[in-house]
């Protein structure tokens, strides 16, 4: 019966649509579902949006968006962000119909907003970002701060590992393991922590909810997903102003990101998407590709070869006897350690580390499209790859 009278609402807006057609030489209104769900969704997919649509409007074809968010919103303090630049329809359910109509009435697509989340742009490199706190906001997350001992003038490391406890805690009704390949174990991280706090560093460990604990006791270590001070101002905040950002590809990079913050991508596995990212200012560490039935670690070339790169499910890499192993402690140690050295200008590349990034990007490059930019800013950690020349390549 539902199926019905959707398809009775559809010809029945017709003339709507034909309206919307006869707009075009005009203006073009086009339709839109912002993911609110996830930080990974509705912060980079805005502010890439806000981008875009300021050069499309410069043109002499006008855009009118119509955009809602989703039922749910991750973080309170994004939507406001979000909703001071984008006016948000409140009605969600008409909004769902009017983009089936749409979809159905024109194959070309051109009524829909198709939001990006992955930073594909060059615009997060002039470091003007359009989602920005008001004076009042800054001021708010400051007290926050200093509630919790930390001084407008201290330097604190945000750190954040991905597991599922998020996913399973606030949507319980979806199985999310096909994608634990991506998770990793905090334990990973502690060398990197007692480095930035002997060098007297706070360290934040991110996110919302967590799995387990840090096993690390210290003053100036806040365990954030375990504390009594949530609040999504404060979160957001702490992430966009910090010193140095030490995650992986999961949702709450995207805040450091396009608050162009300095940033290290551990245990990162989306190898089809560097060249599209090159231009970015980041730094990264990969997880290695293990094949459990030759007991051995695969080259990069193998891992395209056998289009490995293109899993994005757990079950997938099980049922092809692949492992991608989480990267070690003393990987990520290593790479944080450079980060902040390329931050601080005092690191030093040598002619063995720029010969292993050549090679490592010689392999990317005869597997995908160069960047469009044609500029190269992102790098793979020099300890990671001198440690896996002889598996790597």
């Amino acid at each position: 019966m539902k199926d019905i009278l959707r398809k009775f609402i559809i010809f029945l807006a017709a003339p709507l649509c034909l309206i919307l057609y006869l707009l075009r030489p005009f203006i073009i209104i086009r339709f839109g579902m912002l993911q609110s769900s996830r930080i990974g969704g509705i912060l980079p997919s805005a502010e890439n949006y806000l981008h875009i649509k300021n050069k499309i409007n410069s043109n002499k074809r006008k855009y009118f968006d119509i955009i809602s968010f989703e039922d749910q919103i991750c973080n309170e303090q994004i939507a406001l962000l979000v909703s001071r630049k984008i006016k948000i329809f409140p009605y969600k359910k008409i909004l769902r119909l009017i983009i089936v109509i749409t979809n159905f009435w024109f194959s070309d697509k051109s009524h829909l907003i198709f939001f990006t989340s992955i930073a594909k742009y060059d615009h997060f490199l002039k470091k003007e970002p359009k989602l920005d706190f008001t004076d009042d906001e800054k001021n708010q997350a400051l007290n926050m701060m200093n509630n919790i001992g930390i001084n407008k003038d201290d330097h604190w490391v945000c750190i954040h590992n991905r597991d599922s406890e998020y996913l399973n805690i606030n949507y319980q009704d979806r199985d999310w393991s096909y994608h634990d390949f991506r998770d990793y174990n905090i334990t990973s991280m502690v060398s990197t922590c007692n480095y930035f706090l002997s060098k007297n560093y706070y360290v934040i460990r991110i996110g919302k909810n967590a799995s387990s604990k840090i096993e690390l006791k210290h003053p100036r270590l806040i365990d954030y997903p375990f504390s009594s001070f949530k609040n999504d101002l404060l979160e957001i905040y702490l992430m966009a102003n910090c010193k140095l950002y030490i995650g992986c590809s999961s949702g709450p990079a995207n805040i450091p990101i396009i608050y162009t913050k300095p940033l290290l991508l551990t245990n990162y596995n989306d190898i089809h998407l560097l060249n599209l990212l090159k231009h970015n200012q980041w730094l990264l560490i990969l997880k290695v590709f293990f094949d459990l039935k030759t007991n051995k670690i695969l080259k990069l070339d193998d891992i395209f070869s056998r289009k490995l790169h293109n899993l994005f499910r757990s079950e997938d890499y099980s049922k092809l006897g692949i492992k991608v192993v989480e990267n070690t402690p003393d990987e990520v140690l290593n790479a944080s350690i450079e980060l902040e050295q390329r931050e601080n200008n005092t690191w030093i590349d040598t002619p063995s580390s720029t010969l292993l990034q050549k090679k490592f990007w010689n392999i990317i490059d005869k597997y995908s499209n160069k960047n469009k930019f044609n500029q190269h800013n992102l790098f793979i950690s020099s300890y990671f790859l001198k440690k896996y020349e002889n598996v790597l390549f």
